[in-house]
C-alpha cells in the first residue's frame, strides 16, 4: 500500500515517469531537426536569389558597358560584317574610309572586349589610343586601361560565374552589331544553376562602311 501511495502522490505532485521523459526528449529533437532543416532550405533559397541578383547585376553592366562602346565607335575591326567572334574591337574618331581622324584636335582610340581562356571564362574591355598593344585578356596591358566586366579577376574560379559572349555583324546592316550572351552560376555552386542569356542588337551613331 505505501508503494502505490508513493505513485499516486508523485503522480499529484506533476512529476514525469521515464516514458513520460524519453518521449518528451524525442519530440523535442524532432521539432529541432524540423526547423534546422527549414533554416537550411531557407538559406539555401536565399543563396539562389543572391546568386541570380549577381548574375543580372554582371549582365546589365556587361550590356551597358557594350552599348556604350558600340554607339561611339567610327570603325569596328572586329568583327567583321558577316562574322561572328568572341572579341569586339572598334576605333574612334578614325575615319573608316581613310584611317585619318575625324577630328584633328582629339586621339584616335580603341576598345576591345574579349574573354579569358582559363574557365570559367571572364568578359574584360581595354581602351586607349591607338594602335593596340598586344593583350592577353585578364592581364594588364602595356598602355591604357582595362577592367572586369563581368565574371571573376583573370579567370580565376571565384565565386564560379560563367560567362560566354558572341559579337557579330549584321549582314546588309552598316551600324548594327548582334550581342549575344550567356551568364551562369552551375548547380554546385547554388542550390539549382542560375542563368541569364539574351541576344540584342546594338545601333552605332553612323553607318561604319
Amino acid at each position: 500500500m505505501s508503494t502505490g501511495k508513493a505513485r499516486i502522490d508523485a503522480a499529484a505532485q506533476g512529476g514525469f515517469t521515464l516514458v513520460e521523459l524519453i518521449l518528451a526528449v524525442f519530440l523535442s529533437t524532432m521539432v529541432l531537426t524540423a526547423m534546422m532543416g527549414v533554416q537550411q532550405f531557407a538559406t539555401r533559397g536565399q543563396s539562389n536569389v543572391l546568386a541570380r541578383v549577381r548574375l543580372n547585376g554582371h549582365a546589365v553592366y556587361a550590356l551597358e558597358s557594350v552599348r556604350r562602346s558600340v554607339y561611339g565607335a567610327s570603325t569596328l575591326v572586329v568583327p567583321s560584317t558577316g562574322a561572328v567572334s568572341t572579341l569586339l574591337t572598334g576605333h574612334e574618331n578614325v575615319d573608316p574610309l581613310d584611317g585619318s581622324p575625324l577630328d584633328a584636335a582629339a586621339p584616335l582610340t580603341y576598345f576591345h572586349f574579349c574573354l579569358t581562356d582559363a574557365a570559367p571564362k571572364s568578359l574584360y574591355r581595354y581602351a586607349g589610343e591607338l594602335p593596340v598593344p598586344a593583350i592577353t585578356c585578364g592581364q594588364a596591358p602595356p598602355s591604357g586601361a582595362f577592367e572586369l566586366i563581368a565574371g571573376q579577376p583573370g579567370g580565376t574560379p571565384g565565386d564560379a560565374l560563367a560567362v560566354n559572349v558572341l559579337f557579330s555583324r549584321v549582314s546588309g546592316a552598316k551600324n548594327l552589331l548582334e550581342y549575344q550572351y550567356s551568364l551562369s552560376y552551375p548547380k554546385n555552386v547554388v542550390r539549382a544553376a542560375v542563368e541569364s542569356r539574351g541576344v540584342t542588337q546594338i545601333a552605332t551613331q553612323e553607318a561604319l562602311e
